[in-house]
């Protein structure tokens, strides 16, 4: 998978609202069971999967899409979940279903 790929590296999120940029490094990729597509005569199976990042710098980001950076991944917009402090760390979490 082209996330599990990029675990340990650094990923810019850039706030809409104009406010400074923040550095979260991907710490896990989850696999979880497929997906079937309903509505549909023959299913069409969609594999589901979270990221979670962690940050140390700033202060935590609300829950919303940002714009993200990534140097292999380019640019993209991805909505991220604050999921808690870990130790001296914030936790966000991408969820794809």
């Amino acid at each position: 998978m082209l996330f599990e790929q990029q675990i340990g590296t650094r990923f810019r999120v850039v706030p809409a609202s104009g406010a400074s940029p923040q550095v979260v490094s991907l710490a896990k990729v989850t696999r979880s069971e497929t997906i079937a597509a309903s509505g549909r005569s023959k299913p069409l199976s969609t594999p589901a999967f979270s990221l979670i990042f962690l940050s140390n710098t700033g202060s935590a980001l609300d829950q919303d899409t940002y714009r993200v950076e990534h140097p292999q991944l380019g640019v993209f917009p991805l909505f991220l979940v604050p999921i808690g402090p870990k130790r001296a760390e914030i936790r966000y979490q991408a969820v794809f279903a």
